[in-house]
């Protein structure tokens, strides 16, 4: 399937090669011309009531969730299956729940928890009490430049744009790009509206490489208000060092690479906790945010190894239904860091399935993980897949320690931070762990089962999004407020 972008307004494009494959891109001409209508575009769209904005979201949802039903989308998810690495199941799994994330509920649910006054406050001046009245108005344009591990958290920010009345450049990755546009495709299939022409014409997707020219004037160069970049490394420093120069100083904020784990004590260590470790573990072959990578095990190591015994069972049943690719694994390095992990003392069970070749290391005390990858460098953070070290610990602050201290270890480097733990534990742990979990920095607490799982109310990355897309004018109506002061004042 060729990988085309998507625009609202007719724009221009070129054609380069990327990945091996030819691929059609914005020319800096349509980025021009797109940029060009933004204002009048944004202040269209600003005055469509944020009710009817929200509905179109939704109906595209309900358009792609009718197209994927029917089996109208079945070469897509081929592609997206070869792209991404991930079965089909999984990727069947991940557009099923897509008009989910587009729903108005849900939607409105996250302007809510992000915004004051939302939504009344997205249309016009909202009063707040006490005289004062605010507006949140578009910060944009935006440009949005999304990771590739998952189609989700691209749709998320791209539709949160949007909706808050932004003009969007949407860069997908290469391997997502094809669904993403798939999705928001939808618009064009619903009937003409004010709403519906409004946000069509403020939406542009299109793939660029890293080193594209267009994609560098827009981030060096071009009038654009926010820019949200997803990814690490030395593509996030670059990306960084051109912004800097943009003389329009857009606001820039990073979703780096995070990973999850997971705290768990010998009361709560049962096969219910076991299976849904298990799962998330599966699932994305650990390389979402929230996928656990660690788990802290409060009790004694024979325990800790029971435990593991059942999410390897776990694993055995679930891992084959989300078979792995066997290129995403150097097995040479596997079977070594295997061999040196046993040497070192810790516990190591795996699978004899090469299509779900899981491993689960119990250590005591303290990590294996840092010498493993000095010795198998194949087996950094991004390379061990399906792969979990559980340590046992004395104490709920020896295992909470470790969990924040992950982002300083060789076998974490590359991560920012611990975006989400996992948890099981018995009532006395329950109560104390969350509260210290959030002054460690850890930005979600989520039950073991559900760690991949997002409500709509959830920050992403401790931000919500509705306040990276927006700016707040604030009104005062009411001079009692200075006048108080000012007697204030001149009492002193």
């Amino acid at each position: 399937m060729p990988i085309e972008p998507y625009a609202g307004l007719e724009l221009e494009t070129y054609s380069e090669s990327a990945g091996g494959e030819t691929v059609k891109v914005i020319s800096r001409g349509g980025l021009d011309h797109f940029l060009s209508a933004s204002t009048s575009v944004q202040r269209g769209l600003t005055a469509v009531p944020i009710t009817e904005r929200l509905a179109i979201l939704e109906k595209v949802g309900v358009e792609f969730e009718a197209d994927l039903q029917a089996g109208k989308l079945e070469l897509s998810v081929d592609e997206l299956s070869i792209s991404t690495g991930y079965s089909e199941r999984l990727i069947r799994g991940e557009l099923a729940f897509i008009p989910s994330v587009l729903s108005s509920a849900n939607l409105l649910k996250c302007l809510k928890g992000s915004l004051i006054g939302a939504p009344s406050s997205l249309n016009g001046f909202t009063d707040i009490g006490n005289g004062e009245w605010i507006w949140h108005l578009p910060a944009g344009p935006s440009l949005i430049v999304s990771s590739g591990n998952s189609i989700i958290p691209t749709i998320v920010p791209t539709a949160l744009s949007l909706v808050t009345g932004n003009s969007t450049i949407l860069k997908p990755s290469l391997s997502n790009c094809i669904g993403v546009v798939e999705v928001f495709r939808n618009l064009d299939q619903l009937p003409a509206s004010e709403a519906r022409d409004a946000m069509r014409e403020a939406l542009v997707i299109s793939y660029f490489q890293h080193d594209s020219p267009v994609l560098r004037f827009a981030l060096r160069e071009a009038k654009i208000g926010v820019i949200n970049f997803w990814g690490g490394g030395q593509a996030r420093a670059a990306i960084k060092r051109m912004v800097e120069e943009n003389p329009n100083r857009p606001r820039f904020h990073v979703n780096g690479p995070m990973t999850g784990a997971a705290v768990i004590d010998a009361g709560a260590a049962s096969e219910q906790n076991a299976t849904g470790l298990a799962l998330n573990i599966a699932l994305y072959n650990q390389q979402l945010c929230s996928s656990p990578t660690v788990v802290t095990f409060i009790g004694k190591t024979d325990q800790a190894a029971m435990f593991a015994d059942s999410v390897g069972k776990a694993l055995d049943d679930i891992g084959p239904e989300m078979p792995m690719d066997s290129n995403d694994l150097d097995p040479y390095s596997l079977h070594g860091a295997r061999r040196y992990l046993q040497i070192k003392g810790s516990q190591v069970l795996s699978s004899k399935d090469e299509a779900n070749p899981w491993t689960i290391v119990i250590s005591g005390g303290r990590s294996n993980l840092d010498g493993m990858v000095d010795r198998f460098p194949g087996m950094s953070f991004y390379g061990r897949k399906r792969f979990v070290e559980i340590i046992s610990v004395d104490s709920m602050k020896d295992g909470l320690d470790i969990i924040a201290g992950l982002p300083r270890c060789k076998a974490f480097e590359g991560i920012d931070k611990v975006q989400t733990v996992g948890v099981a534990l018995s009532p006395g742990n329950l109560e104390s762990a969350p509260r210290e979990l959030a002054l460690a920095g850890i930005f979600r607490i989520v039950p073991i089962m559900g760690m991949f799982m997002r409500s709509a109310f959830e920050p992403y990355d401790g931000l919500g999004f509705p306040s990276l897309f927006t700016y707040t004018s604030y009104m005062r109506k009411d001079d009692s407020f200075a006048g108080s002061e000012i007697d204030r004042l001149f009492q002193m």
